[in-house]
């Protein structure tokens, strides 16, 4: 099928009526797409959203276009595909409903075909319903945030994303791989026709190729499958992403009547006990950061230059894989993965059947989840960038018995789908066991306790310094072990005092630890890689995102609670790189411990803050930049933090020395010095 971009020419309302949508009263702005709505709109201190989107109300946005319908369209099919539309999106062509999607994330394709005026124009409308509030636990944006293609095909053509290319086995001699090719048929007689698949090398070059013909009947879908053998492969990894192009065409006689092309990469995935992770056989440990689907200024609009810029900039900062939080990654992001060399955790939901907000993708879960399940399979299958599935992050359900039966229905038809991807789930112990929290804490605290917060951030950074021994509880032990035995990989959230145990406790288990605190890091590292069945850390978070505002920030004022900033706080201030993309100091204490950087770093307190008393959480790094620049405090004190992997560190003012120390006394790879402020050179050794 040919695909066409129909992100161009858009004209955008908001009405206060919604009947004005339907009766062409509406006026409009004209837009581009992808586009956000809600990140144009003005912030509001009463916003039922709060912190939770920064502030930023939902809505109902309107977004129409005029489309030019050629007559010989007539007779072929025609889809119209969004991959992205925030959120419960209702699509209209020519005041006809064709069709919806509740999912910001899921990418989603509707036969239009038969509402067309054909020789004319047709009006294509989508409804964007953010209104309902609250509905998500950070920023979510409104409108078309992806980007929207037509596909237009004869009676005989390539399904649309229907080459699917597989890695049976793969070294450095050869590689043995399958390409499977759907081809639709929409007449009601007979077609003949040859499949011409041809696989070109990252050179351009021709590794294999097949011609073989194919006899399709009326209204029939056929898969035609290929197993070709390629000597000497490229094969794809983050240090070398080589990629494919697999190419198709449909030949009726000797007049080409489709084609279609994926690029990909040739590589395997497999998880065990004792040897972990493995892609192409080599034992991986996974250095991972998760993010939030927005681009900073741009709002939740996906870019493609935006996201291979955000993948380059993570990759250079020493992370080798990415966890999309806590939705399906655009196909932007799993693009530029592939073309840059990262590994992706792309993962499903956020809640199952038990909502965290009012609104929230609760209300739709069980009618869809196998649709969204179907979608993320279809994105993702030719990427070699994918390498695990997460069916869930920190779903209250996962303690319970009917819980483990959904996590097991939704592994097994992930495994359905697509058998070469291991599935996770990301768990949070606390969250499985919350009826149990006020028994687990008189325990461990050793009396009764007051009331709790129902946030699960404060509730954790409440009892931050318990939490190690709250997560080891015989309670989580049981409350989880059954839907950790339905994955593959079992997501650790905030849980590696679990690691050891669990690998002795249950000898077939996988772990990941799949969110994990910036500040222990230096502490899990070595943890990680000591022990086979941990294959890695995803740290919360690599990039900094809109909304959960305040939640990384250092509170001088000690009266907003452990959580969340007050008014205006916009950003969650927690990312190794800001929100441009610049590295803050924790980026590069990260670097340290990978073992990846040997020169020091240094790290200076603001010195108006010198010992005074402040609020944080659990994601909060110091209040420290890469300065020794602060006219105005000449002769005051300031704390110097210095990461480095040694044994010792000495700090020196203009070439003298102010004082030698042992690494790792406060914090492992880190030493703090008490330095009286001076201008000049501030030198770490």
């Amino acid at each position: 099928m040919k695909k066409m971009d129909l992100n161009r020419d858009w004209m955008l309302a908001r009405p206060g009526v919604i009947f004005e949508n339907f009766v062409g009263g509406a006026a409009g702005t004209p837009v581009n797409l992808p586009h956000d709505a809600m990140i144009r709109e003005e912030r509001r201190i009463d916003s039922p959203n709060g912190p939770d989107a920064a502030w930023y109300d939902g809505g109902t946005y309107v977004y129409e276009k005029e489309l030019s319908v050629p007559a010989d369209w007539n007779g072929k099919s025609v889809l119209l595909e969004l991959e992205g539309v925030a959120s419960n999106a209702m699509v209209y062509v020519d005041g006809q409903f064709a069709g919806k999607c509740p999912s910001t994330y899921t990418d989603f394709r509707l036969e239009i075909g038969k509402f067309l005026n054909y020789g004319g124009v047709s009006r294509v409308k989508v409804l964007a319903k953010t209104g309902m509030q609250r509905t998500s636990r950070w920023y979510s944006g409104s409108g078309i945030i992806r980007p929207v293609w037509l596909w237009v095909g004869g009676e005989t053509h390539i399904a649309p994303e229907g080459i699917r290319f597989t890695t049976e086995r793969c070294d450095a001699s050869e590689a043995v791989v399958t390409c499977a090719v759907t081809v639709e048929h929409h007449s009601v007689g007979r077609a003949a026709c040859r499949v011409i698949t041809t696989v070109c090398g990252p050179d351009g070059a021709v590794a294999a190729a097949e011609n073989q013909p194919l006899t399709l009947f009326g209204r029939e879908e056929a898969r035609v499958q290929t197993r070709f053998c390629l000597r000497n492969p490229r094969l794809w990894d983050v240090d070398d992403p080589a990629l494919y192009t697999v190419a198709v065409q449909l030949v009726e006689g000797e007049t080409v009547i489709d084609e279609d092309s994926v690029r990909t990469g040739i590589r395997t995935v497999t998880v065990d006990h004792e040897n972990g992770l493995r892609v192409n056989g080599r034992t991986v440990k996974l250095r991972g950061g998760a993010i939030h689907h927005d681009n900073g200024i741009l709002g939740a609009v996906t870019r493609k230059d935006a996201e291979v810029r955000r993948v380059q900039r993570l990759k250079a900062a020493g992370f080798n894989a990415i966890r999309s939080a806590h939705n399906p990654a655009s196909k932007a992001l799993v693009e530029a993965c592939d073309e840059v060399g990262m590994f992706l955790m792309d993962e499903l939901f956020d809640v199952w059947n038990d909502s965290k907000r009012d609104h929230d993708y609760a209300l739709f879960f069980h009618e869809w989840w196998q649709r969204d399940m179907a979608s993320i399979v279809q994105k993702d299958s030719n990427h070699p960038s994918v390498i695990l599935y997460t069916i869930g992050n920190e779903i209250p359900e996962t303690g319970t018995a009917a819980g483990a039966a959904q996590n097991r229905a939704m592994t097994n038809y992930f495994r359905t789908l697509d058998p070469t991807r291991p599935v996770a789930n990301c768990i949070n112990g606390m969250m499985s066991i919350m009826p149990h929290m006020r028994t687990i804490l008189a325990e461990v605290l050793g009396g009764q306790v007051a009331d709790l917060p129902t946030d699960i951030n404060e509730l954790m950074s409440m009892f931050d310094a318990n939490i190690d021994e709250i997560m080891k509880h015989p309670i989580v032990t049981a409350a989880t072990e059954e839907t950790f035995a339905g994955v593959d990989v079992c997501g650790y959230n905030y849980m590696p005092s679990r690691y050891r145990m669990d690998g002795e406790q249950f000898p077939n288990r996988v772990i990941v630890g799949s969110e994990t605190n910036p500040d222990k890091i230096g502490y899990h590292w070595p943890l990680i890689l000591e022990q086979n069945h941990v294959i890695g850390d995803f740290c919360w978070t690599a990039w900094d995102y809109i909304g959960e505002s305040g939640i990384g920030k250092n509170d001088y004022e000690m009266n907003h609670g452990m959580m969340y900033g007050p008014w205006p706080w916009f950003l969650a201030y927690c990312g190794d790189l800001d929100i441009c993309g610049n590295r803050r100091p924790q980026s590069y204490y990260r670097e340290i411990v990978y073992g990846l950087r040997a020169q020091p770093y240094v790290a200076v307190e603001r010195p108006e803050h010198y010992n005074q008393p402040k609020c944080v959480s659990n994601w909060t790094w110091p209040d420290v930049i890469e300065s020794w620049t602060w006219p105005g405090f000449e002769g005051k004190r300031t704390h110097v933090e210095v990461y480095a992997d040694g044994d010792a560190v000495a700090l020196y003012l203009n070439n003298r020395l102010i004082e030698a120390k042992p690494v790792g006394e406060e914090m492992p790879y880190k030493a703090i010095f008490d330095v009286i402020y001076q201008p000049g050179t501030l030198t770490a050794v």
